[in-house]
């Protein structure tokens, strides 16, 4: 009688390539019983929803948060029956035979403790981590010093990967890959599953070498093979992966063989780690990276490109004007990263023209302020003149050749540099075209990586992007996906609904575009862009600015402090005549409730909330904003601070009626300095109506 199998999955928002996995593994000729037991780490792209309509058989464990893979694996084998544990990623492809071979050659192989297959990436080529080494000093040097791929056929030089064996003939391994593993559930048990510390990465090593402990031995067995797309469950969040990837290198290594090496040795080693996380860094932030170099070069060139002109044959500057250099192309960068030019409007010509006038006015400021320049005055002027005409200048060039020429897209391939990594929020039939549009406008400098919609769906059908999740987790798949611009498309979302999630993710900095109806009364501040027949409108919420957040609580923080000073004696004049200050409890922005003070038996409501002024000073409320209500009434589910005044005050609008969430919106859009004085003095002069 055949053993039993349990095949153990963990997922994490890989719904498409699990439910492809699991239809592989159901395909399998083994004549025994396999269970499939697969645990979600809690994913938001509707996996569950998926498996339990196509696979209800599966069984299926939930977790509230991501565990990790070593955590989730020794969860779910608890509860599996099976006398072997097939250990399988959930983006992999199981060849028919795969199980019965594996769990064939371990009943005939009693001294080998775990089995694995041949592992091939998707273009059919084999995956170096099918065999492998455990990363000892002298097997882990030449890897970090690139012999192993100049030298695979050497013994010493290819050790890592095994490079100079056979790749069809079965071995006797250190290690293989934890993307299929079969190994007996006595012998999991007996190790107590993965080390758990790992959250990611590295757990398959240190079980590798464990088990080895135990006198049992790991054979590459390429009889049968097994397809791994590889990276696909950490493919969204791809540096948190590259992050988690080193770390637990560290933790292996330390784990391992900190204590039995030479000093100087795992120095190197833990150099060769770190070498190898800043190159990871420098990919992912490449587009950052380049934008800043091609500013610091375009502003050099503009000043010793005036140097040149007004100081030839002398060219002094270069030497004794280092000084002077270094200052104003900081003055540059600090006009761009105010203007987000190396963030979310990295490749944004009209915001480069907006940080470049910007920054001339700034270098004209030092000209002015700074009389020692002398000579270097006419350098300053004209150079910072030219700089201000090509900040902007090359990335018009970026969208209209680069992006044209070489920025098409191969297959489900994207060209990340100087692109948008935008996310559709919509209705999967509506986005369709949006999304086809876009694509084909390949200067647009919008990388779509999916569509965000109110529901998730189980079926399987092929919309123009994939279906990463539903809104309700839209801060998770911003983080884990790097979304810099959110599309919404009016027609699936009401006006309310999307400055809703604008409000969710207001601190997540991304740039938030509508698609707009005919009939649409737009909604903030905006800027239309064109890409043919669509037009994408630039929603600009005032109130979410940084800057206007900065002057706001600056001006709330020095008029309390002047109020709470220049009307003290009012105050005690008050606590003299035997007026009590009444502790009541107001509604916050976020839900909750603050506690603050009226007087008691006051006829003049400026009086009463005099005591109020400290609320405003501590940043729990301020002097404009919405709707100051008590605790004791209905959340009114405010989008800003409440304030003593505000439009609804004015209008004399209660936070019941419909037209309030109007005047609340309306603020929110056009908040400023001059409209909070504004208001204020309407107040003042006018109370309310």
């Amino acid at each position: 009688m055949l053993p039993d199998i349990s095949v153990l999955i963990v997922s994490y928002n890989v719904r498409e390539y699990l439910l492809q996995a699991i239809d592989s593994v159901k395909n399998s000729i083994y004549n025994g019983h396999i269970e499939i037991i697969v645990v979600d780490n809690d994913s938001f792209d509707g996996t569950l929803l998926s498996v339990q309509k196509r696979h209800p058989d599966v069984t299926l464990i939930k977790n509230n948060r991501n565990v990790g893979f070593g955590k989730a694996n020794n969860q779910v084998a608890r509860n599996a029956k099976g006398d072997f544990l097939f250990i399988l990623n959930p983006d992999t492809i199981v060849q028919e035979n795969t199980i019965e071979t594996l769990v064939t050659y371990l009943i005939n192989n009693l001294n080998v403790g775990i089995a694995g297959p041949k592992v091939l990436n998707s273009d059919g080529s084999l995956q170096l981590a099918s065999k492998r080494s455990i990363p000892t000093v002298s097997v882990s040097l030449p890897k970090i010093l690139g012999l192993s791929k100049l030298f695979p056929k050497n013994k010493w030089a290819g050790k890592y990967n095994l490079t100079y064996l056979e790749e069809n003939k079965i071995h006797k391994v250190e290690a293989i890959s934890g993307s299929a593993m079969m190994i007996r559930k006595s012998s999991f048990e007996q190790l107590n599953g993965f080390d758990e510390s790992f959250f990611m990465y590295g757990e398959d090593l240190d079980l590798c070498k464990r088990i080895v402990a135990l006198c049992e031995e790991i054979h590459y067995v390429p009889t049968t093979q097994i397809i791994h797309y590889g990276g696909e469950s950490v493919r969204s969040a791809r540096f948190d992966s590259i992050n988690a990837f080193f770390d637990s290198m560290s933790l292996f290594y330390k784990k391992h063989f900190s204590s039995t090496t030479n000093f100087f040795l795992s120095i190197l080693i833990k150099l060769g780690i770190w070498f190898n996380k800043s190159i990871a860094f420098l990919k992912e932030w490449k587009s950052q990276i380049i934008s800043i170099l091609l500013d610091c070069i375009i502003v050099g060139f503009s000043y010793l490109t005036i140097n040149y002109i007004q100081f030839y044959p002398n060219v002094y500057f270069i030497y004794s004007g280092w000084i002077f250099f270094s200052v104003c192309c900081t003055i540059w960068l600090f006009s761009g990263y105010m203007f987000h030019l190396y963030g979310k409007n990295i490749l944004s010509y009209h915001h480069a023209c907006y940080a470049g006038v910007t920054g001339f006015l700034l270098t004209l400021a030092l000209n002015s302020f700074i009389h020692p320049l002398g000579d270097f005055r006419f350098v300053l002027v004209m150079g910072s003149l030219m700089a201000m005409i090509l900040l902007p200048a090359w990335r018009i060039i970026a969208h209209f050749l680069f992006l044209k020429l070489y920025g098409k897209r191969i297959g489900d391939r994207h060209n990340l540099l100087f692109t948008h990594r935008t996310l559709i929020l919509g209705l999967p039939s509506h986005a369709d075209s949006v999304i086809l549009k876009l694509r084909y406008k390949i200067d647009s400098g919008i990388d779509i990586i999916g569509i965000c919609s109110k529901k998730l769906f189980s079926e399987n059908k092929k919309w123009s992007a994939p279906i990463l999740g539903s809104v309700k987790r839209i801060g998770e798949i911003i983080k884990s996906y790097r979304i810099k611009e959110l599309i919404f498309l009016s027609n699936s979302f009401s006006n309310k609904e999307i400055l809703s999630l604008i409000k969710n993710t207001k601190r997540l900095k991304v740039i938030y575009r509508i698609v707009p109806r005919e009939t649409d009364i737009l909604i903030g501040k905006t800027s239309v862009d064109h890409f043919g027949d669509l037009s994408l409108v630039s929603v600009d919420i005032a109130y979410h600015k940084i800057i206007n957040r900065v002057i706001k609580r600056l001006f709330d923080i020095s008029f309390a402090f002047a109020g709470m000073v220049l009307l003290s004696p009012v105050t005690l004049f008050m606590f003299l005549r035997g007026r009590r200050l009444d502790k009541i409890h107001f509604w916050d922005k976020d839900g909750n409730q603050f506690s603050g003070h009226l007087f008691s038996q006051s006829r003049k409501k400026t009086v009463q909330f005099l005591p109020l002024l400290w609320s405003i000073f501590s940043g729990r409320m301020s002097f404009v904003g919405g709707a100051l209500v008590p605790g004791n009434e209905p959340d009114p589910e405010l989008s800003g601070k409440p304030g003593l005044t505000g439009i609804y005050r004015l209008k004399n609008i209660k936070p019941q009626e419909d037209r309030y969430k109007q005047a609340e919106y309306y603020y929110l859009q056009n908040q400023g300095f001059l409209l909070d004085l504004e208001l204020l003095i309407l107040t003042v002069f006018m109370g309310s109506k």
